[in-house]
């Protein structure tokens, strides 16, 4: 959800059946260990999450520029027409 809402449109929606279909395939995962990484994994956790801060900031600013672009454009469209 949290990628649907904020990291690519706000119209966007994942397709519920194949998000239940990654859903029943993770499952397992999850379940074999807890909820938690694999311990071979659990000691990059840190920088696992520093990663995906920064591309979560990183995705999210590219998203907001080019929305700025966007209305940018069509402001400049729309005065363009006024003054014609």
């Amino acid at each position: 959800m949290t990628i649907e809402q904020t990291m690519v449109h706000h119209n966007f929606e994942f397709d519920p059946q194949q998000a239940e279909n990654v859903a029943r395939k993770i499952t397992p995962l999850i379940v074999k260990y807890g909820g938690n990484p694999p311990p071979w994994l659990a000691k990059y956790m840190d920088e696992i999450m520093a990663v995906a801060a920064i591309g979560m900031l990183g995705l999210s600013s590219y998203m907001q520029v080019r929305s700025l672009k966007i209305k940018d454009a069509e402001l400049a469209k729309k005065a363009k027409q006024a003054a014609a």
